[in-house]
């Protein structure tokens, strides 16, 4: 950790006894910092704190740190985790001096680890002093000379007399000098973040600065008929010298010499709006502290040079990788601590919840990406995404009154997802609606405020708590538009993909101009946290990129930080440091995502699974972390780490997977290497690189490339005249036809999953659904969003539909999830490990009662003599059966007359599974067919999207039943009413199973088409289950050739 402590007194003291300025450079810091209530603790981690109004002398004392009441005091520690003990002899300012208020900044955390030497103060400040102004006195002369000096500059430009950070920091005048790496020795020195060693050098009057002119940026030079043909894939290119602290959508790009380049190129290069940043990193050379990459230009073929210093050498890039750098320089370009971004290949978009999430604990960011149905949703999430919902409504309404309100809570606990959630929980909408009511008139005053909102009637706002002293100063501006509500924005410039809560143009205080930024709504405690304030920059990045020719009312200016529950709203400042840290943060994401599963003759399988983020250790944290077991698991079977006595693991892992005998946790290592297996050679037959997702060529091929190839739709409208049909919350139907009244050509099918974008390829994932209906002059979408009002004509009036493939990366996340449950220290799963794992045989049951069997006596004796032992065989049996059957030996019929055997006949439950959906509406078609009196809406219920449901079977589905229920005691009785459940194996995150609802037999149809993982998922809910299938008919489909080898299924020996 470095500190800045600043006294209070050293502001009003102009000059100290060494004739340094402290007045001036404390004043400097707070202006630098904004800081405005003096009292509180500025990180620029993004985790503000208030330190509180105390003596000096008890603000030091907590610190840690020993000396005088006054102190103008910069240090480093070799310690990121300890405050160094004692800071010696500065000097002593009056007793009689007003009492000091003492600031505190921490700087970035991830600057590299410090030498075990402590930095001390160093008495010869007068004596550098005075060296330093010797070394810059002819900038100092007089103006004459400095304009002599500039012109000379720019005859023959040479390096600025500006040494670099770690040279500065090393022999700063606060500092002993000591040897640097160019004198042979690496220097124990821990660098100054930016704005520290910027505020410094201002402090000690260095003039260079300011008189100092960069050398001009090369303008582009390329070729006319080229930039023609990108001109309406491009926002043209700013022609003015770059700042530090700059909005890098209006980077001018360094000038490229003409060059030929391949037909592949060209069109990879017309296809993507931000060509001129992107290279291919064909060398790399490590040396005198920086890191030089020669990339390839992707609009040329040209080679360049980029030369990676300060933080950006830790950056893992490696050669082959896809980059794009944004830098403020020409050739070579430079990216360094103060300007610039380079980002790793960005074709893998990364979400900005996953890059701030991995703040705190990197390695349960990737679990979490990786395993799904693991956090199970909770009160306060439901509760926030209600206030999500009416902040919304509310901002649209404009004028609002009591009854308004009233009505849209009440609107909000009457929708279906609501009510589901609550089902999940089992709470009452009673004790949500009271939640609501309390944070209600906070949201109301924040209208009143910011966005002008007229309240009519007599809206009454008691029980409002007014806020209490915020930790950052509270915005002075007005919303002046809401451009978009939840817009969904997906970045290959920045490899970044979110959803933003809001979009609006607002007015600051004293501008002079409006912009549109992201406004990111929260319902928690206004902590301000790094997660919650780097979210808001990583938004305000992506919305550059979308609307990258706004001008922004301030260049630090990155979007509204608002806090439902108390109204707070703070600016949230995107300054070059915070995007560099989260971008770097955004690089390693994306590399531990990449890691892949290698051969290795050394491991039992041939095969060694990749190492997760080292873990943090944090006892309390980790204990209550739902991944626990999978984390413990990795570091027992995989990294096989081993920890002093003294290590919170040594303790936790045991207690994690100690009832897990070591041919489970075997069984738990080899289904993890193959779902990794399987998802990374899914991604690689479908993409042309390893660390994307096929999702990328929507941005690197035109939408007639992808048409041609049988994965999209170019040149589409909306059906003039037609509104979107709002068939479900999450289901918007909407026709399209082509522009030019052509046919529409093979490829998509219905059911396929679909991405909407502009034509042009610049708002990318506008909406996302389903194929619901495909003829030969339209095509029928179930969308997320609606596209028809076009919102307010600002974005596009031609689309393109491009299909994507996730579908793999979803199974194998809930293939794990179901693995991960399979390992759960209780009873249930203890007996389905030994079924399943240790192979365990158990006994018929030895008596049945007869009057149960003669009760389905009708439905036996329409059976053929092996289908009747077949029934026999299922009510005998203790824990499980297994039925085989050839092609045409009528294992369908059976499976209905074990429905008609067990559900009418004997009143059992029965979950009905199969791992596709045509199996499971066969089933269903022919049961409802043929014994509609015996089943019917009234006792099946068929679970899953409405879009992926047959319509013969339609009438029993979750969507028709729950049309015209309206309070979860209604719910409940309606899903309690149902004797027979039907869904796929991959579709158990309905609340029905959160509530933990046990079956007395499931029933797997079409069992050997399941991997085993899959098959496992619906068996937690039901006391017996019984499979149908056949292995030697239609075994689970594997994509990886490496995973067949091991894989297996359900039925398998």
């Amino acid at each position: 950790m470095k500190c800045l402590l600043v006294s209070e007194s050293f502001r009003n003291k102009r000059k100290s006894a060494f004739g340094v300025d402290f007045g001036k450079c404390a004043n400097r810091f707070l202006n630098l910092l904004d800081i405005e209530d003096p009292g509180a603790l500025v990180d620029f981690s993004m985790a503000p704190v208030r330190v509180g109004k105390k003596s000096p002398k008890k603000a030091v004392k907590q610190d840690g740190i020993k000396g005088q009441s006054s102190i103008l005091k910069f240090f480093a520690t070799a310690s990121t985790s300890k405050m160094p003990t004692q800071v010696e002899n500065f000097p002593v300012v009056p007793e009689n001096r007003t009492p000091e208020k003492v600031f505190a900044m921490k700087c970035n955390p991830s600057l590299p680890e410090p030498s075990p030497e402590i930095v001390q103060k160093t008495p010869e400040i007068r004596q550098q002093k005075k060296q330093i102004r010797n070394k810059f006195k002819v900038e100092k002369s007089s103006a004459a000379s400095g304009m002599a000096t500039l012109a000379k500059r720019k005859a023959n430009p040479s390096p600025s007399p500006r040494k670099p950070l770690d040279n500065q920091v090393a022999v700063s005048p606060l500092t002993k000098k000591v040897k640097s790496e160019s004198e042979g020795g690496k220097s124990p020195i821990v660098t100054f973040s930016d704005e520290l060693e910027k505020a410094l050098m201002e402090s000690f009057d260095f003039s260079f600065e300011e008189n100092f002119v960069p050398k001009p940026s090369r303008s582009l030079d390329f070729n006319p008929e080229l930039v023609q043909s990108l001109a309406v894939k491009s926002q043209p290119l700013p022609k003015e010298t770059i700042k530090r602290n700059c909005d890098f959508s209006k980077i001018e790009a360094p000038a490229i010499p003409d060059a030929p380049v391949t037909e592949t190129e060209m069109k990879t290069a017309q296809n993507l709006p931000n060509v001129y940043f992107r290279y291919t990193v064909e060398n790399i050379i490590e040396s005198n502290g920086s890191k030089v990459l020669t990339l390839k230009s992707f609009l040329t073929g040209e080679s360049v040079e980029c030369i990676l210093s300060g933080l950006w050498i830790r950056t893992e890039v490696v050669v082959g990788d896809t980059v794009n750098a944004f830098a403020t320089s020409g050739f070579p370009l430079k990216i360094d601590n103060s300007a610039g971004l380079l980002v790793v290949n960005p074709d893998f978009l990364i979400s900005g919840t996953s890059v701030v999430s991995g703040l705190f604990c990197r390695r349960k960011a990737v679990l979490a990406q990786s395993i799904r149905g693991c956090d199970p949703g909770n009160k306060e999430m439901l509760v926030g995404t209600i206030l999500h919902s009416i902040f919304q409504r509310t901002v649209k309404a404009g004028s609002i009154d009591e009854r308004f309100l009233k009505d849209l809570v009440q609107a909000e606990l009457m929708e279906p997802s609501t009510l589901l959630t609550l089902y999940a929980m089992d709470k009452s909408e009673k004790e949500l609606s009271e939640e609501i009511m309390r944070i209600l008139p906070a949201i109301v005053d924040w209208l009143r405020r910011y966005y002008g909102a007229v309240l009519t009637g007599n809206y009454v706002t008691s029980g409002f708590i007014e806020p209490k002293k915020p930790l950052l100063p509270q915005w002075r501006g007005k919303v002046t538009e809401v451009v978009d509500i939840e817009e969904n924005i997906w970045s290959p410039r920045f490899g970044l993909k979110g959803k933003i809560d809001l979009s609006v143009r607002v007015r600051s205080v004293g501008a002079s101009i409006e912009d549109v930024l992201p406004l990111e709504l929260k319902t928690g405690k206004p902590s301000y946290s790094p997660e919650h304030m780097g979210q808001v920059v990583l938004y305000s990045m992506m919305m550059d990129d979308r609307r990258k020719s706004r001008e922004p009312v301030d260049s630090d200016f990155g979007g509204l930080l608002v806090y439902l529950r108390d109204g707070s709203t703070a600016t949230i400042k995107s300054r070059t440091s915070e995007r560099r840290d989260l971008v770097m943060r955004r690089n390693e994401m994306a590399k531990i995502y990449s890691r892949k599963v290698v051969k290795c003759d050394e491991e039992e399988e041939g095969f060694q699974l990749p190492v997760l983020p080292e873990v943090i250790s944090h006892r309390k944290a980790c204990e209550k972390c739902p991944y626990l077991v999978a984390c413990a698991a990795y570091q027992k079977v995989v990294e096989k780490t081993e920890y002093p006595e003294d290590h919170p693991m040594s303790v936790l892992v045991p207690a994690a997977v100690g009832h897990l005998s070591a041919s489970q946790l075997a069984y738990y290592k080899k289904w993890t290497l193959l779902m990794s297996l399987e998802s990374q050679d899914a991604v690689k037959q479908r993409t042309r690189d390893d660390y994307s997702t096929n999702n990328n060529d929507i941005w690197t091929m035109s939408a007639e490339d992808r048409e041609k190839k049988g994965d999209g739709l170019s040149d589409m409208v909306l059906r003039s005249g037609e509104k979107a049909e709002f068939q479900s919350a999450r289901r918007i139907l909407h026709k399209f036809v082509k522009r030019t009244g052509t046919k529409i050509g093979v490829g998509l099918n219905v059911d396929d999953y679909v991405i909407v974008s502009s034509s042009d390829g610049v708002f990318l994932a506008l909406a996302a659904g389903y194929v619901v209906k495909l003829d030969t002059d339209s095509i029928v979408l179930g969308l997320d969003r609606d596209l028809t009002g076009n919102f307010n004509g600002n974005l596009t009036k031609e689309f393109r539909i491009d299909k994507t493939g996730n579908s793999m990366d979803f199974s194998t996340a809930i293939c794990r999830g179901y693995l991960l449950q399979l390992m759960d220290d209780s009873t249930s799963c203890e007996e389905l490990r030994r079924v399943i794992i240790d192979r365990e045989v158990l006994p018929k049951v030895k008596k049945y009662s007869l009057s149960k069997c003669l009760s389905a006596k009708d439905v036996i004796k329409e059976l053929n003599e092996r289908q009747q032992r077949a029934v026999i065989h299922v009510l005998m049996s203790q824990k499980y059966a297994l039925v085989r059957g050839v092609p045409g030996s009528g294992k369908t019929r059976l499976v209905v007359a074990l429905l008609r055997t067990l559900a009418a006949r004997m009143n059992k439950t029965v979950l009905l599974v199969s791992y596709t959906h045509s199996a499971i509406d066969n089933v269903l078609c022919k049961l409802l067919r043929e014994h509609g009196e015996e089943f019917g809406a009234r006792n099946v219920v068929r679970l899953g999207n409405a879009s992926r449901v047959r319509d013969d079977v339609m009438e029993v589905s979750d969507d028709v039943l729950t049309r015209d229920v309206r309070t979860v005691a209604d719910l409940e009785a309606l899903y309690a009413s149902k004797t027979v459940v039907a869904t796929t194996c991959l579709s158990l995150a309905h609340p029905m199973f959160a509530r933990g609802r046990k079956f007395d037999v499931c029933i797997i149809d079409e069992a050997a088409q399941a991997p085993q993982l899959a098959a496992i998922g619906p068996l937690f809910f039901a006391e017996k289950f019984v499979l149908v299938g056949d292995p030697h008919q239609l075994p689970p489909v594997v994509v990886s050739d490496s995973a067949k080898l091991m894989f297996s299924g359900i039925l398998d020996p």
